[in-house]
C-alpha cells in the first residue's frame, strides 16, 4: 500500500509528460527557440570554418551569460508551463484516485523532469547548430579561446559576449556543468511561480509573474542596484553574476534560492490544494 502511494506522483508525472512532450506547443518552442539559438551560434561557425578548428560543445557557458538570451530562453520555459495548474477533463477523476497531496507532487515532479529536458534540449541545439564543425572534446578549445582574447568576436559580429574570466575561473566542464544544473534550477523555480500563481488564481496570475521573472534580470540591469540580483532567479543562472561573491551571490546560495524556493512553493500548492476541498 505505501509502495503505491510512493508510485503515485511518478504515475502523474509521466502522465502530464506523456501530454506535453510531443505537444504542438512543445513542438512551436523547440522550433522558435531552437531557431534563435541557430541564429545566435551562426557567427561562430562561420569563424570556426574560416580558421579551420572546430567549436566545443561549451557555447551554453556563454549564451545563458547574456541576459537577452536568458530571457529568450526562459520566456520558452514560461510558455512550457502555460498548462498549470494542469488541469483537464480527468481532473476530478485523478484527484479522487490519487489524492490532493500526491497529485501536487506528481506536477512538481513533472516540471522538474521536463525542466531537465529543457536544459538538455538548449544545450543540444548550441550543438547542433555549428555542424559540421563540431568538436566534442571537453575543452575550451581555440574557438572560445580566441573570440574570448581577440577582436574576432567584432568581426564576425557574434551577438553575445564571451566571457574569458569564465574560462579563467573554471574548466571547461566544470563550467558546462554548472551552467547545466543553474539554468535547470531556474527553469523549475519559474515552473512553479506559475503552478503556484495559476493555482491560487483564476486568472493567469503565475504566467503574469513568471514573465516578469524572465524580464527581471534586464529590468535589474537598466533601473536598480545589483543587490536586487539577489532575487531573480535569472540572474542567478549567469555564472558571471556568481564567480567573485559580489552581492553575496554565491553558487551555494543560487542553489538554496532554487532549492528551498522550489519546495516552499510545492508546500504552499498542498496546502491550497487542501484548502480547496474544505470549501
Amino acid at each position: 500500500m505505501k509502495a503505491d502511494k510512493l508510485k503515485t506522483p511518478f504515475r502523474i508525472a509521466l502522465m502530464q509528460l506523456r501530454k506535453e512532450l510531443f505537444s504542438q506547443k512543445a513542438g512551436m518552442i523547440a522550433l522558435l527557440v531552437g531557431l534563435y539559438l541557430y541564429i545566435m551560434m551562426q557567427p561562430v561557425k562561420e569563424f570556426a570554418a574560416d580558421v579551420g578548428y572546430n567549436v566545443t560543445p561549451v557555447g551554453l557557458v556563454f549564451l545563458t551569460c547574456d541576459s537577452f538570451v536568458q530571457m529568450i530562453m526562459m520566456a520558452g520555459a514560461v510558455v512550457l508551463f502555460l498548462r498549470a495548474p494542469f488541469e483537464d477533463d480527468t481532473y476530478p477523476y485523478l484527484i479522487v484516485r490519487s489524492g490532493r497531496t500526491a497529485w501536487v507532487l506528481g506536477n512538481c515532479l513533472y516540471i522538474i523532469i521536463i525542466g531537465g529536458i529543457y536544459v538538455l534540449f538548449l544545450w543540444f541545439a548550441t550543438v547542433l547548430a555549428t555542424l559540421p564543425h563540431v568538436d566534442l572534446r571537453m575543452a575550451w578549445g581555440k574557438i572560445w579561446g580566441t573570440l574570448a582574447m581577440t577582436d574576432a568576436i567584432d568581426q564576425y559580429e557574434v551577438m553575445f559576449n564571451v566571457q574569458d574570466g569564465v574560462r579563467t575561473y573554471f574548466g571547461a566542464g566544470q563550467a558546462l556543468g554548472l551552467t547545466l544544473l543553474l539554468e535547470w534550477g531556474c527553469v523549475c523555480f519559474i515552473g512553479a511561480c506559475v503552478y503556484l500563481g495559476n493555482r491560487v488564481s483564476s486568472k493567469p496570475v503565475g504566467t503574469w509573474i513568471g514573465a516578469g521573472l524572465t524580464l527581471f534580470d534586464i529590468t535589474i540591469y537598466n533601473l536598480f542596484p545589483g543587490y536586487f540580483m539577489a532575487y531573480s532567479p535569472v540572474s542567478l543562472a549567469m555564472l558571471t553574476h556568481l564567480m567573485q561573491s559580489r552581492w553575496g551571490l554565491t553558487l551555494q546560495y543560487a542553489g538554496l534560492f532554487y532549492g528551498i524556493g522550489f519546495c516552499v512553493m510545492a508546500a504552499v500548492i498542498i496546502g491550497v490544494e487542501k484548502l480547496r476541498i474544505n470549501r
